[in-house]
């Protein structure tokens, strides 16, 4: 389960945060407050222009900034349900299902990506020189 986000200074832009997460443009939002004012104090008077840029601003640092502290707990989480998801299934002698946590495994801990890229590289081939070239070297 995630920590609980730490609230902003600003309650409003606590609001907008959530607002922003739910997928609301910043013209959705503007009639949100609109129609808010009357049920909450803090957007009584709608804020100016200048100044919802601002929340706005502040309110997507602060989704930013969540998700960033959040990520390395999501990851562990990750681990631990794929380590026993895996455990799981050996146990019922599930082999296919095992090899597929297994690829999950690899991928989120970066493993098949690094046997991809070594896969993918081409290996050089032997450069070959324009005959005139070994023609000037030979002479």
């Amino acid at each position: 389960m995630a920590s609980k986000p730490r609230t902003p200074e600003d309650p409003r832009t606590a609001d907008l945060a959530d607002l922003l997460a739910c997928g609301l443009t910043p013209g959705e939002i503007r009639k949100w407050i609109g129609e808010q004012g009357a049920k909450k104090p803090e957007w009584q008077s709608p804020p100016d222009a200048a100044t919802l840029a601002n929340l706005l601003r502040q309110a997507k640092r602060a989704i930013v900034a969540e998700t960033n502290r959040d990520k390395g707990y999501q990851y562990a989480v990750a681990l631990r349900r794929l380590d026993h998801l895996y455990a799981r299934s050996m146990q019922i002698n599930d082999f296919k299902g095992a090899l597929a946590v297994q690829v999950e495994l690899n991928r989120l801990l970066g493993l098949k990506r690094e046997a991809e890229e070594q896969k993918a590289t081409p290996k050089a081939a032997p450069a070959r020189m324009p005959a005139e070239v070994t023609r000037l070297l030979a002479g």
